[in-house]
């Protein structure tokens, strides 16, 4: 029965099989997977397969079998795709599968040439690789104290460049703008002391893409890796990393669990929650000559910004911040320039909302505002609110990119970027070519300088860098580090200014 029958017969699983669902199968398809079965499993004896995928017998016709678990969310087609089996295959095999898949339960798929290579990758993938040689050279600072610089680094960048595709996501560019960044910084660093070797892999977007990379010998060489760029693949190559002890760098996903036990992981974008307590304890110190006024919305599932608020006071405690707490709906323009006229300190508002309802009130409110002494701090996610008029009044900020357009050094990566691979001008911000050069230039540099045990000199390498602030913090004693590193704003219709 062929899985065209099946859906004729089941509209409802064209996309996805629900546990425990009833679907309906012709009354001889049983039977005819029977007849199957028998004719290719040598008279109804089976192989014996082991919970590894190993087979440990074989038949005369040679028919074997692998192992798959069934995850969540997995239909037979999906799983025929992995294995480039049919579905009608699968079934023989299984003819419980009828019934529905289980979550957890076991597959018998016919092992055919796919399967077998995605077996050999998946065992070669996790060999132990053997010490490798490190070039280093010895030298002596003014202190007497013998330093190694490490003169042969070598560095993978895994990404879904997906060239070879028929139908390609435009979002791909981005990820080859990164790896042109890290072409840029290589250049900007190699020299007859230092050799810098870049290799690159086109992962894509699956496991199976993924798996095949790690089979590949030569990458349990390296010293880094960047990538990937989609969380579903952050486990299997944290795994990978670990064991092989090789540095990943995680350039783009927020959410990284492996973070906690990994400690060769480095989280470049930290979760905005993650940041709290970096974020209170400078703006405390830049607020210390400030009168903050706190305006909460009386609904309290309103102030989603409520936690960060307490660590801001806790911060403005320690220095001392004059700062006051009442309802947003209490004030008014006339009210505001009352209390900024009557004071010679600025004063600075902080709603903890990133409500569009509670941030539209406050931007109405601050349109009849007539002070000049009066800011507003703002969240990351105000942006994405598009309230108009709402940075009338100037704003404090924090971000964790800033470009300085009138940098000498930025204007002279750009002109490399349009002279090396004719890219012209400034595309984003945040710019993923820009985040490629400052990993690069940040992690060569320490390697360079401190070999690949460089975790106690993580913030002596900041030089060069030209849209990052790179901080990174141990999240656990058994754990890998996240970035820290945040640029602090104050900004109005001038343009924008850094504070810290």
């Amino acid at each position: 029965m062929s899985r065209e029958d099946i859906i004729a017969l089941n509209p409802e699983t064209r996309e996805v099989l629900k546990i425990g669902s009833t679907i309906k199968i012709k009354a001889n398809a049983a039977a005819e997977n029977k007849q199957t079965a028998r004719t290719t499993n040598n008279n109804g004896k089976q192989p014996e397969v082991t919970k590894s995928g190993q087979v440990t017998q074989q038949t005369k016709e040679t028919q074997t079998y692998i192992e798959h678990k069934v995850r969540r969310r997995e239909t037979l087609y999906s799983i025929s795709q992995l294995y480039d089996v049919t579905v009608e295959e699968i079934l023989k095999a299984n003819p419980s599968a009828n019934n529905g898949l289980i979550v957890k339960s076991t597959l018998r798929i016919p092992e055919g040439k796919k399967v077998e290579k995605v077996q050999t990758i998946t065992e070669k993938a996790f060999e132990e690789k053997p010490a490798a040689s490190v070039i280093v050279e010895q030298v002596t600072d003014n202190n007497k104290q013998v330093k190694t610089k490490k003169k042969h680094i070598k560095i993978a960048v895994l990404m879904p460049f997906e060239l070879e595709a028929t139908v390609r996501d435009a979002g791909m560019d981005r990820f080859i703008e990164f790896y042109q960044g890290v072409l840029i910084a290589a250049d900007s660093l190699s020299n007859d002391e230092l050799k810098i070797e870049i290799a690159t892999y086109d992962i894509g977007k699956t496991q199976s893409q993924l798996t095949k990379t790690l089979a590949i010998a030569s990458l349990k060489e390296v010293d880094i890796i960047f990538g990937p760029a989609y969380s579903s693949q952050i486990p299997a190559l944290a795994t990978y990393t670990k064991l092989h002890k090789i540095k990943l760098v995680v350039p783009f996903s927020p959410t990284v669990p492996e973070i906690e036990t990994n400690e060769y992981l480095y989280q470049v974008i930290t979760p905005q929650s993650d940041l709290h307590t970096t974020v209170a304890t400078e703006f405390g110190k830049v607020f210390s000559n400030k009168l903050v006024y706190f305006l909460q919305p009386r609904k309290d599932n309103l102030q989603d910004k409520k936690e960060f608020v307490n660590q801001l006071k806790v911060a403005f405690n320690q220095n001392k911040v004059s700062y006051r707490t009442g309802f947003l709906g209490d004030f008014s323009a006339s009210r505001l320039d009352s209390i900024a006229n009557s004071t010679n300190k600025e004063l600075v508002l902080i709603v903890p909302s990133t409500n569009l309802v509670v941030v539209t009130q406050l931007s109405n409110m601050t349109q009849a505002v007539q002070s000049s002494n009066i800011r507003i701090f703002s969240f990351s996610e105000w942006h994405q609110l598009q309230i108009q008029d709402l940075y009338r009044l100037p704003h404090y900020t924090y971000t964790n990119h800033h470009i300085d357009f009138k940098n000498q050094k930025v204007h002279a990566f750009f002109t490399s970027m349009r002279n090396e691979y004719g890219i012209a001008g400034v595309q984003s911000v945040p710019n993923y070519a820009l985040l490629g050069h400052d990993l690069a230039a940040y992690f060569v540099d320490l390697l360079h300088n401190y070999g690949n045990n460089f975790e106690d000199h993580l913030k002596d390498s900041n030089n060069g860098l030209l849209q990052m602030n790179l901080r990174f913090e141990k999240v656990s004693p058994t754990g890998g580090y996240q970035n820290k590193g945040i640029f602090l704003q104050a900004y109005d219709q001038q343009g924008i200014t850094p504070l810290r």
